[in-house]
C-alpha cells in the first residue's frame, strides 16, 4: 500500500471547498426555512382570518336566532295583551251587570217589603172592618153574635178600597 500524501494546500483547498459547499447548503437550508416560516405565518394568518369569519357567522346565526325568538316573544306578548284587554273589558261588563242586578234585587226587596207592609195593613183593616160589623150580646143563656149591618155603604166602600 502506498502512502499517498496529500499536500497541505490540497487539504486546505478541499477544506475550503467543503466549507463552501456546507455554507451554500446552510444558506439554502436557511432560505428554505425562511420560506417555510413565511408560509407558516401566512397560513396562520389565513387560519386566524377563517376563525374570525367562523366566529362572525356564529354570532350572526345566534343573532338571527335571537331576533326570531324576540319576534315570537313580541307576537306572544301582543296576543296576551289583546287577550288581557278583552278579559278586562269582559270583567268590567260583568261588574256593571252585577251592580245593575244588585240594584234591581235591592229595589225588588224594598218593593216586596212595601207590599208585605201593605198586605199586613190590609189584613188589619179587614179585621177592624169585621170587628166593627160583629156585635156580641150577652143575655141569659148562651152568648149570641149578631152581624150589624149598620154603615153598610161604609163597609162596602172599605171592601172595594181594600180589594183594589
Amino acid at each position: 500500500m502506498g502512502d499517498v500524501r496529500l499536500s497541505p494546500s490540497s487539504d486546505t483547498d478541499e477544506g475550503e471547498s467543503r466549507l463552501s459547499v456546507l455554507q451554500n447548503e446552510l444558506i439554502s437550508v436557511k432560505c428554505e426555512l425562511a420560506k417555510c416560516l413565511n408560509r407558516e405565518k401566512s397560513i396562520k394568518m389565513a387560519l386566524e382570518f377563517k376563525e374570525d369569519e367562523v366566529e362572525k357567522l356564529k354570532l350572526e346565526r345566534d343573532f338571527e336566532k335571537k331576533k326570531k325568538d324576540l319576534q315570537e316573544l313580541r307576537s306572544k306578548l301582543e296576543m296576551l295583551q289583546n287577550r288581557n284587554h278583552f278579559l278586562n273589558d269582559e270583567i268590567q261588563k260583568l261588574s256593571r251587570m252585577l251592580q245593575q242586578e244588585q240594584f234591581r234585587n235591592h229595589s225588588k226587596q224594598l218593593n216586596l217589603q212595601d207590599m208585605s207592609a201593605e198586605v199586613d195593613q190590609l189584613k188589619r183593616d179587614y179585621v177592624f172592618l169585621l170587628q166593627s160589623c160583629i156585635r156580641i150580646t150577652c143575655t141569659d143563656g148562651p152568648e149570641m153574635m149578631e152581624l150589624y149591618m149598620y154603615g153598610e155603604k161604609r163597609v162596602s166602600l172599605c171592601i172595594v178600597f181594600l180589594s183594589e
